[in-house]
């Protein structure tokens, strides 16, 4: 209605009733009929409104009072100049600083203030139980691009939602200790500023839970739904006062949060500082903050940071009677234990990390085998175990079958920490074969002296380094030697493997060579020794004294005794480069055979004689076995002296 007494039919208008309607609305909003200032945007309205041809005599304070009454309408906005008086928000710390410290309200305030923090402290102490040493958020090992947006997305949303820090910093620039002491002398400008700072608190422990929240989430409705969960805990305050503006908590509380405190704003700043400027900037070092945050945890992410650098796989007791193998024209015996040990993170593949096999002496680099992989696949989203040399059919080599071919695959898995796997596992052993037991991967990342089983210290990179006088060993320190010298029911000594103060080893466990022969072999069948060893065993080792004899070596699940010439065959083959698998090494010359087992040594374990020229078809993939122990359980090895 005004616009058109102003500009669009001014002819038809009359000036007294254009100011009344123009001084309604100024009164209306507040607004002093005084000139327009310039700067900071108090500009008043240009040509658009400026049209000439009131009827009758106008004088300039009559177009001015009209012209600024469309001002404040088009930019629904009083000019901060023009205001009059403010009143605080209504809120429950507003009653912090409005009422007296012993009364209903404040201890209501207090309260409802109190209240939120523990909401918000709790949800901090969950969020942060996922936390560790070397991932102090928590953070997933990797997430899918969809909740990688919706991360992005969440910080936007999560910042925009926060009120209290605006809220704080709008009253903070709006009144100072003058204006509150010339309007409202009783009030304390002290606790006006604890309430200030109150809100404050509230905000930033909301923003820090939403930050956490967003760099642990790995599924995109989570994001949104713990959003609004964590901005219901920091308004609880503001549902506690709008309850007791309903007069639900009783006639005190109803006067307290119904009473308005009118007071003119602070004239210490000049308009421009004034214009939210402070407060634009603080939502935008908070906004950038969380950013520069989120950006780091997905640089983190994308390096790998929050993975398991080096893990211990156990593939169980599966078999592939025929497995083929490139270059070799007749198919070999595969047991996939042959492939346990240590697989240590080399880079990336389809997204997720590629975890490549080392070497079965120490955990260390092969010099030329080449290691087997675990990797993603995008294409079937599974984990697959394979080898560029070893093929599922003769015209067909399996990386080249679905471009992620697989010896073992695991369940359909969104994981990105193949540490964190616990899927079944299916075998290639001429077809699809669910395994009997799940793939054991454990993480051998540690992170304190617990991690190492008190035998080691853990090092700064995470790893354990096992104290030499307990004998331990192992990538954890959670082996053990129990015997440096053993003997089995036939009286026949063994002794560990050492040369030049090398132990030898295999699959982490030690190697034992047999250093005396009894006579009482003939039972058993054994090789004959030469003749009985009457050195001691330093000199044995060190003349390195030909005659066939028997090498207890671990192969990932079984100790086998391999027939070998001498102590010089055992050294001159266990190096950086072993392998049960590409070296054939238990195949043709094993003569024993124990039953799966984990320990550190063959002290206890139950072992089996091959007997030589049977059908491994007819009697399983070991051949016929004559069991070895005098009692089942009792084992074939023990201590010397234990």
């Amino acid at each position: 209605s005004l616009l058109c007494y102003r500009t669009y039919c001014p002819h038809n208008s009359h000036p007294t009733q254009t100011l009344a309607l123009a001084e309604i609305i100024m009164d209306t909003k507040k607004i002093k009929k005084k000139p327009f200032q310039k700067g900071c945007g108090h500009n008043p309205p240009q040509s658009d409104l400026e049209v000439d041809g009131f009827e009758g005599d106008v004088n300039e304070e009559v177009k001015e009072t009209v012209d600024r009454a469309l001002y404040a309408i088009q930019n629904d906005e009083a000019d901060e100049d023009s205001i009059t008086e403010m009143k605080f928000p209504g809120s429950t710390y507003t009653l912090l600083f409005t009422s007296p410290i012993i009364s209903i309200p404040f201890i209501f305030a207090s309260m409802s203030t109190l209240l939120c923090y523990i909401c918000l402290l709790l949800s901090l102490f969950n969020l942060f139980s996922e936390s560790s040493p070397d991932n102090l958020f928590g953070v997933p090992a990797g997430v899918k691009p969809e909740v990688r947006g919706a991360q992005y997305v969440g910080v936007l949303v999560g910042v925009l939602m926060e009120e209290e820090v605006p809220d704080a910093i709008q009253l903070f620039r709006t009144f100072s200790k003058e204006s509150l002491y010339n309007n409202v002398p009783k009030l304390s400008y002290k606790r006006f500023l604890f309430s200030c700072i109150c809100r404050s608190i509230n905000g930033y422990l909301y923003l820090l839970s939403v930050f956490l929240v967003i760099v642990q989430a790995d599924n995109v409705l989570d994001i949104f739904y713990d959003l609004l969960a964590l901005q219901f805990a920091q308004s609880i305050d503001d549902v506690s006062f709008n309850l007791a503006r309903k007069e639900m908590f009783g006639a005190t509380l109803f006067a307290a949060t119904n009473h308005d405190h009118m007071i003119e704003p602070s004239t210490r700043k000049n308009s421009c500082l004034r214009r939210n400027f402070l407060l634009k900037s603080i939502l935008l070092i908070n906004l950038a903050l969380m950013y520069v945050g989120l950006i780091y945890v997905t640089l983190q992410q994308r390096n790998g940071a929050y993975v398991c650098p080096s893990i211990s796989v156990n593939f169980g007791d599966e078999v592939w009677e025929e497995a083929l193998i490139h270059g070799h024209e007749r198919p070999r015996f595969l047991e996939y234990s042959y492939f346990n040990g240590i697989y240590k993170v080399e880079g990336n593949f389809n997204g997720r990390p590629r975890y490549v096999e080392k070497n079965k002496w120490n955990g260390g680099e092969f010099a030329a085998t080449v290691g087997a992989e675990i990797v993603f696949c995008k294409e079937s989203g599974r984990w697959v175990f394979t080898h560029e040399d070893i093929y599922k059919h003769v015209s067909v080599k399996i990386k080249g079958e679905d471009g992620c071919g697989w010896l073992i695959q695991s369940d359909v898995s969104v994981e990105y920490d193949l540490a964190n796997i616990q899927t079944n596992w299916m075998f290639w052993t001429g077809s699809v074969t669910m395994g009997a037991q799940n793939v054991e991967i454990v993480c051998n990342k540690c992170q304190d002296e617990s991690d190492c089983n008190y035998q080691g210290i853990c090092l700064d990179e995470g790893l354990c380094l096992c104290d030499s006088r307990q004998e331990s060993f192992g990538s954890r320190c959670e082996l053990h030697t129990a015997c440096n010298s053993i003997y089995d029911d036939y009286q026949n000594r063994y002794d560990l493997a050492v040369n030049n103060g090398v132990t030898y080893m295999s699959y982490e466990r030690n190697i034992y060579f047999q250093t005396f022969r009894s006579p009482n072999n003939t039972l058993i069948n054994f090789p004959s020794f030469g003749r009985r060893n009457t050195q001691t065993v330093q000199k044995f080792f060190m003349n390195n004294m030909n005659g066939t004899s028997i090498a207890l070596v671990y192969s990932g699940s079984r100790w086998f005794g391999v027939e070998e010439r001498s102590s010089v065959a055992v050294f001159s083959k266990f190096n950086e480069d072993f392998h049960a698998f590409w070296m054939d090494f238990f195949s043709t010359k094993s003569m024993l055979v124990s039953e799966p087992t984990s320990k550190s040594s063959p002290i206890g374990v139950d072992f089996s004689r091959i007997i030589t020229g049977d059908d491994g078809k007819k009697y399983g993939p070991y051949g016929r076995l004559k069991p070895l122990a005098l009692y089942e359980g009792d084992g074939f090895f023990h201590c010397i002296g234990g």
